[in-house]
Formats: C-alpha cells, structure tokens, sequence
C-alpha cells in the first residue's frame, strides 16, 4: 500500500508541480481502484499459467515501473506509472492470501495477520514520510521513495521463483460442484 498512501498527503505539491486540475489531481487516488477492480478478475487465470511466484515478481517489477514513470514529473507519465501501480497491486492483493494458503496452511491466520500488519504499517510510514519528504526535497521524490521498499522486496522474493509452481487450468484441476443428482 506504500505506493498508494504517498499520493493524499502531497497531492497539493503534485497538483501545483504538474499544473493540473483538481478533478484531476483527485483522480489519481482512484486510478488504482478502478484498476483493482477492472484487473483482479483475470489474476488467477495468469498465475495458473505462469506461477504464483512468478506472477508475484513480475508484479513487483511492474510496481517498481509504475513508481519510476510516476515520479518522472511528466502528467502524462504520472497517469500511466499510476495506472501500473494499480495493476501491479491487484496481483499482490489477489495472490498473497493465495500464496500463503498454499505454502502454509496450518499458519494461514498468522500470516494473514502479518500480511495485515504489514500493509497497515507501510501505508501508515508512506503517508507520514511523503510530506515531509516533498517539503524538504520535492513532490517527485517523494513519489519515489516507495520504489527503494520494492526494489528490496523483490530481490528478498527472488529465491521464490526456484519454486514457482503453474498449475494449468484443466478440467480435471476444476473443483466440480454437483447441485442435485
């Protein structure tokens, strides 16, 4: 959530830097939402095709992208690098409940709760940084700080991928579900 929560606090850097619209400024905190919901549909279908890891580290990538492009200064950069943002989000937001259902069953409420905590703490730190960090340096910054907390994640989760199960979509993997005999 990171990426996302440094966006409200600075908005008014951003607005005045890029000379844009307030309709648009606004905008941009709602770019990642449509995006979640117009992406999170079709996550499963390509993780079953290439790997949840995988799909995961692409994601991140992605997410590391979308951060640069964002922060580039450019209006029409910081609408696309959002939109990225938003799509590289729905994958993590799909597949890491997934991921830990899978890789630990017996601990999926733990860390589900991690996972939880995690979220709400770098969302809370990216909120309580951007500002700061735009009045000291600049909005761009600010907006780029978050692809430092990526770039780490993905090179933790690179060992993932030696173990990146795809499970193709068949039907003999569909569960089948009997209504009536």
């Amino acid at each position: 959530r990171l990426p996302l929560t440094v966006v409200g606090p600075i908005i008014e850097f951003i607005r005045e830097g890029l000379g844009i619209s307030n309709v648009l400024a606004g905008f941009l905190t709602t770019i990642p939402l449509l995006a979640f919901a117009l992406v999170s549909p079709f996550v499963p279908r390509i993780s079953r095709t290439i790997g949840i890891e995988l799909s995961l580290f692409i994601s991140m990538l992605l997410l590391a992208t979308g951060i640069a492009l964002r922060s580039a200064g450019i209006t029409s950069l910081l609408l696309v690098g959002t939109i990225i943002i938003g799509v590289a989000i729905s994958f993590g937001n799909v597949l890491l409940p997934s991921f830990f259902k899978l890789k630990f069953p017996f601990h999926v409420g733990l860390m589900m709760g991690i996972y939880s905590v995690a979220m709400n703490v770098s969302g809370g730190f990216g909120a309580g940084l951007s500002h700061p960090i735009a009045n000291t340096t600049n909005w761009q910054i600010a907006l780029a700080f978050p692809i430092v907390i990526v770039l780490i994640a993905s090179l933790v989760w690179s060992p993932q991928l030696r173990n990146n199960d795809r499970m193709q979509a068949t039907a003999t993997t569909a569960p089948k579900l009997k209504l009536w005999r």
